[in-house]
């Protein structure tokens, strides 16, 4: 019988939640499965966790939490035996949903009956503090204004809004943010062709919805190449009108500012199946990994298809 590492983030965890998991750790036990559970803190962080308990020869290491704890997981569990597991005990859920797991119980059988299925991986080479450092992730990155906005997750009182609130927060304090924010000149190059332009945000996704916005259709976590979606400086009306319309829907806006760059779509770059990227600006700018503010450009993407198993 596999043996079950569960990782908890204790920061977003809601009453309901508790008692889930209180009620799973009697179910586990009254049917003989070998688990563990652990909470992770700021001194044993989930990545630590994760990479002890895969050292350790856990079969299956549950990520319980939302996009930024998996990618802690993931990045701990990389290159070993070890399967991951979800329960989305997050805000947003970006990963969880695209996997089609909406409902804790959903998720909980899927750890127990599920196949493992392999997903692809994205590398990045940041720029963090005077030090360059590499990370994976599995759902969204964003470069720019995204970045920017999910950087106020390291503010406390931020923290303490989204907990009550929800994703709720994001946009609203989006929109607070917007009109002081400046984009920023930047050299990108798609492999071998290399795109000059203003950037408001860049996201390169393996999910096709990013806390409520359809800005990736395409994107899928065994792709073996990059779901982009490029925008590029706008009036304020086209930002708005562009928020609005890919809340609603995942056709493609025809600004001219706007560019989706996947193995199935056209844009004016004539780009397609990028595999590697790279990003970078005479001012640093912001860089986002799986929903969670990681550092600054120039930023290196690289794509490892099939890299990890997980269970669904």
């Amino acid at each position: 019988m596999p043996k079950y590492k569960f990782i908890v983030n204790p920061v977003s965890l809601k009453e309901n939640h508790k008692k889930f998991l209180e009620n799973l750790k009697k179910k586990l036990a009254e049917e003989g499965v070998e688990f563990s559970f652990e909470c992770s803190t700021l001194e044993n962080a989930a990545e630590s966790i994760a990479r002890k308990s895969a050292a350790d020869g856990y079969d299956v290491v549950v990520a319980c939490g939302g996009d930024g704890t998996i990618r802690e997981v993931v990045n701990g569990i990389y290159k070993s035996r070890s399967v991951l597991g979800i329960l989305p005990l997050g805000t947003s859920n970006d990963f969880a949903n695209h996997l089609g797991i909406k409902r804790l119980k959903d998720a909980a059988e899927k750890l127990f009956r599920g196949k493992p299925k392999k997903i692809s991986l994205g590398m990045v080479e940041l720029k963090c503090g005077n030090d360059k450092k590499k990370v994976l992730f599995c759902s969204t990155s964003g470069i720019g204004f995204d970045a920017r906005l999910l950087k106020l997750n390291n503010m406390k009182l931020f923290l303490k809004l989204k907990k009550i609130f929800g994703g709720i927060v994001y946009p609203l304090f989006g929109l607070f943010i917007l009109p002081s924010y400046r984009s920023n000149e930047v050299d990108i190059k798609f492999g071998g062709r290399g795109v000059k332009s203003k950037l408001f945000m860049l996201n390169a996704n393996f999910v096709k919805s990013m806390s409520g916005m359809k800005m990736t259709p395409y994107a899928d976590v065994g792709s073996s190449s990059f779901n982009i979606f490029f925008a590029e400086d706008a009036s304020m009306l086209k930002k708005l009108a562009g928020f609005a319309w890919y809340s609603i829907t995942s056709n493609k806006i025809w600004f001219k500012e706007i560019h989706h760059i996947s193995e199935r779509e056209i844009n004016q770059f004539n780009i397609r199946n990028v595999k590697r990227f790279s990003v970078e600006s005479k001012t640093p700018i912001e860089v986002q990994l799986n929903g969670d503010f990681m550092g600054y450009t120039p930023a290196k993407f690289s794509i490892i298809p099939g890299a990890l198993k997980i269970l669904i």
